[in-house]
């Protein structure tokens, strides 16, 4: 059997109506307007354009869902604009540059709006997680109340000598004389902790890490324009798509998907294929039963709408 029998007849066209390959990125945009975000954006540049034609809100917080959708660059808001029996009206690019300088000239007002969207937000993750902010964990216990500081020092000692013995490459002097590694960990944990478990804790740098590496997977890798206004604004519009992944994943998703990465969330969840269908004034989104995870998508859509709207 021919490796490439299973291609025999295929053939591509351009033509297909009512479908669409942005179905959970229409989640995130749903998700958005429950929240109130639009209107606390609209409220924040209230005043800042003499073009009225479009809601500033709505131009935000559509560039928002293209970063957290994966765009990179203005021009990609495109992809929601060209989905229009999806999306609706979405503004160009033009109008999604002038409001990007808006933006940036109204820091203070933008961070008051997402701070109250946030506050309710929060609300909403903690009646869904047993009624707090699901707590950081290391070595799967839940740190509490502990404070944990990453200081360079030498206090805690861990002995690195293995049967390769040590590498002098990455010790001070001092160390490669005394055969050891030094490290310090600060932190309000009661005396008497298992070394190996302060290890851990101290390791919550890398979720750090973790976190800037979203950020730069999130349309952080390159700034749009050699304008600082327009870079400024389009930093606010990353900090806000970081935001919405999270919201997804802590309100909306459960087991795997609520932790997973935003590449993974973008191949499982925003870039799905589906139908729409239309019956009268309603309109249905048809995922394919075959897709793997089409339950945890139309519950995701079922938990945006049963969300209580801000108030």
């Amino acid at each position: 059997m021919k490796s490439t029998q299973w291609s025999n007849g295929m053939y591509a066209t351009v033509g297909g109506k009512g479908i669409t390959s942005r179905a959970g990125a229409a989640g995130a945009r749903m998700l958005l307007d429950k929240v109130g975000m639009p209107a606390a954006i609209t409220a924040a540049l209230a005043g800042t354009t003499t073009y009225p034609g479009h809601n500033r809100g709505r131009v935000v917080t559509d560039l928002v869902v293209t970063i957290a959708d994966g765009g990179t660059r203005l021009g990609d808001v495109n992809a929601l604009a060209d989905q229009g029996e999806l999306f609706g009206p979405v503004a160009s690019v033009a109008t999604g540059w002038r409001v990007l300088a808006e933006t940036a000239s109204r820091l203070d007002e933008i961070a008051a709006a997402r701070t109250e969207v946030r506050a309710h937000v929060w609300e909403q993750i903690a009646k869904t997680h047993g009624g707090r902010i699901p707590p950081s964990t290391v070595a799967g216990t839940d740190l509490g109340d502990v404070v944990v500081l990453r200081v360079d020092a030498t206090i805690v000692i861990a002995h690195s000598r293995g049967a390769s013995g040590p590498r002098p490459a990455q010790l001070s002097l001092f160390e490669q004389h005394a055969g050891f590694r030094f490290q310090v960990t600060a932190t309000n944990l009661p005396t008497g902790q298992q070394v190996p478990f302060l290890e851990a804790v101290h390791r919550l740098q890398a979720r750090v890490e973790a976190f800037i590496r979203r950020g730069r997977d999130t349309g952080l890798r390159r700034l749009p324009s050699q304008r600082n206004t327009i870079n400024l604004g389009w930093c606010v519009a990353v900090a806000m798509a970081c935001d919405l992944l999270a919201w997804l994943r802590l309100l909306t998703l459960d087991g795997e998907l609520a932790k997973a990465e935003p590449k993974t969330l973008r191949y499982r969840v925003l870039h799905v294929a589906a139908r729409i269908i239309r019956s009268g004034r309603r309109r249905e989104i048809r995922i394919p039963e075959t897709w793997p995870w089409a339950g945890e998508i139309a519950a995701m859509f079922d938990r945006i709408k049963a969300l209580p709207a801000r108030t």
